[in-house]
């Protein structure tokens, strides 16, 4: 997980459908769905588990008023509400309540079999996926000069142990700053407030990095913004506020526009799909929208008779 420039050259593709890869390619542009509107609507409140098991793990070397405080963010209320917004973020007016997180899902896996599944339709695969590499995509969201949006993107964390390690990290970071802000300025509730506020802002803006094991073979990487709930944003400024319709919903989402040219590597055909007639009809497509003729166009090599 990251919000800094990643300069990795690593590979990291996005699956989707038939009429997903058209719009992509035809608008030139990827497209952010609201978190709020995932598939799986419990997967924001994961995190709650895994941090919980790690205040227990860490017993004394954390502070008791501050396992206290941060035992008590998770109450009833977590499960339809965000956490209350830390003071830094109502400095910034882009608090919890008041922000908007929008998500590009990826994979780090070029051919897998699981994600593929998403796309059977009547029997028969249909599916592509495009190739990108994590500098590429933070080099689009670079070009947008917005003071007031976040961006966030890492690897799905799924094992206990991935988010523990993340999780006691960031908790004796927190400790430790608490009983430094204590010895300058001897006033233990602002300074346990501010900690508080702190670790508030780490689950709002992670949360969305953890996920059950179970869901592990997808090997998902993700892309996030977070931005001001009433923004509106032009056009011209590389991100553009809309909706879509999925499964008969008003599904918010922004649109970021790309450089296909120099973003997209390759796009990879579904298994037992006509391959040799959805390479050609691709093919001319991107050769008649201008495309880079380098753009390879292959073939999932998973060996699927029906």
């Amino acid at each position: 997980m990251n919000s800094t420039p990643d300069k990795s050259k690593s590979k990291v593709y996005h699956y989707t459908s038939p009429e997903g890869l058209y719009s992509i390619l035809e608008n030139r542009t990827l497209r952010f769905t609201d978190c709020q509107f995932l598939n799986d609507k419990s997967e924001a409140m994961y995190i709650r588990n895994p941090l919980r098991r790690v205040l227990g793990e860490l017993g004394d070397q954390i502070k008791p008023e501050m396992k206290e405080v941060i035992e008590d963010l998770f109450d009833e209320n977590y499960k339809t509400e965000p956490l209350s917004p830390s003071y830094q973020e109502q400095i910034l007016s882009i608090s919890a309540e008041n922000a908007r997180y929008y998500i590009f899902c990826l994979s780090e896996g070029r051919d897998l079999l699981n994600m593929w599944n998403y796309y059977v339709k009547n029997g028969n695969y249909q599916g592509y996926n495009l190739c990108f590499t994590n500098y590429q995509l933070v080099k689009c969201l670079e070009q947008i000069s917005l003071s007031n949006m976040r961006v966030f993107y890492g690897q799905v964390l799924y094992t206990y142990k991935e988010q523990a390690d993340a999780l006691q990290r960031m908790l004796l970071e927190r400790n430790n700053e608490y009983l430094h802000l204590v010895s300058l300025t001897r006033d233990k509730e602002s300074s346990l407030e501010m900690v508080r506020g702190q670790v508030t802002d780490y689950i709002n803006d992670y949360k969305l990095f953890y996920k059950d094991d179970s869901f592990s073979g997808e090997k998902e990487y993700r892309f996030v913004i977070k931005l001001p709930n009433n923004y509106v944003i032009q056009e011209d400024k590389g991100l553009k506020m809309g909706f879509a319709i999925k499964n008969g919903i008003f599904t918010p989402c922004c649109d970021l526009k790309l450089n296909p040219t120099e973003t997209i590597n390759s796009i990879t055909i579904a298994p037992i799909m006509e391959k040799e007639l959805a390479e050609k009809g691709l093919r001319r497509f991107l050769k008649m929208n201008n495309y880079n003729p380098k753009i390879s166009i292959e073939a999932s090599s998973i060996p699927i008779r029906y």
